[in-house]
């Protein structure tokens, strides 16, 4: 009777593994396929837009721009960590709004035509490069702001239209023509007012970003479709 007994338990056992098994293949493991397949369909610009996002609420409970914002060499101290944090910050609500809106229609246009791995690197690289520069320009400066990023995407949207005649063509009368073309007038306008810095930042990281897709797409190591 005991033999029969660890049997049924043996059976029981069996069964409510071969549940388990059943529950985690048709539930758990294809949940973890479709968050690993959202995580590889994530969007560099929207990685930049819910980081911007997360910054300017953590402004409402600390003073973030005291421990992130970039600065002139010569008030750095050695916090070059602030070359790359300077681009996760802003103003206000107008600042942040205008580059989120900035960086979603370039990343509409540009986003399916390149690895979007690739692309965030060579905008962080572009971008803090030019806070970089920057910084030794305007060694006193305190300088935040996403709009270095933006700058950079359009670069590189300038030199695939130049080098690569197989990526679709930008056109103006379009809504992400439009905006992208309406964010680089809007976003310095105050060259009017004599603020010269604001155009400095913008082109930095366009140059560089438009030489890193250059060599990238000459030595074949960037290809936009």
């Amino acid at each position: 009777s005991n033999l029969l007994i660890y049997s049924n338990k043996i059976k029981i056992f069996l069964k409510i593994d071969h549940c388990s098994i059943l529950i985690f293949c048709d539930i758990i493991f294809p949940y973890y396929l479709r968050r690993e397949n959202q995580l590889k369909k994530l969007k560099e610009s929207t990685v930049w837009i819910i980081i911007w996002i997360l910054m300017y609420l953590a402004g409402f409970f600390t003073n973030v721009s005291d421990i992130f914002s970039n600065r002139g060499i010569h008030i750095i101290n050695g916090q070059y960590y602030r070359f790359f944090t300077g681009l996760l910050l802003h103003t206000g609500l107008i600042h942040i709004l205008g580059n989120i809106l900035g960086i979603y229609f370039t990343g509409k246009f540009l986003d399916h035509q390149i690895s979007q791995w690739k692309l965030l690197l060579i905008t962080v690289f572009s971008a803090t490069s030019a806070n970089a520069i920057f910084s030794v320009i305007a060694p006193n400066s305190i300088s935040v702001g996403g709009s270095p990023i933006v700058f950079s995407l359009i670069g590189l949207v300038c030199v695939s239209q130049f080098l690569c005649k197989d990526t679709p063509r930008f056109h103006f009368r379009t809504q992400y023509g439009e905006w992208i073309v309406g964010y680089a007038i809007l976003s310095n306008i105050s060259l009017l007012l004599g603020n010269f810095s604001i155009l400095i930042i913008h082109l930095l990281p366009f140059l560089i970003a438009f030489l890193l897709g250059f060599i990238g797409i000459k030595c074949k190591l960037l290809k936009f479709r």
